[in-house]
């Protein structure tokens, strides 16, 4: 009786094994494309950013204050 339940454990084993590297290329490729995804909403956040600021610098007179300017400007007040 022994013989027979090792040899079913050892059978679950085989396919748990068998079944593990299919699992570990569907997480490694499902991985790569979220990161993939990531880098593409980044890189589409940071173009809107530049996009968005050229906008508001041409919508103006042209002269937009630059954070150092309003810093130093403050400061002075203080």
């Amino acid at each position: 009786m022994n013989k027979r339940h090792h040899g079913i454990n050892g059978k679950i084993a085989t396919e748990k094994q068998e079944s593990l590297p299919k699992k570990q290329r569907l997480h490694f490729v499902l991985l790569r494309i979220l990161l993939f995804l990531a880098c593409v909403a980044v890189s589409i956040g940071i173009w809107l950013t530049v996009h968005y600021a050229e906008y508001l610098k041409s919508e103006g007179d042209g002269t937009v204050p630059s954070a150092s300017f309003v810093m130093s400007d403050t400061c002075i007040s203080l």
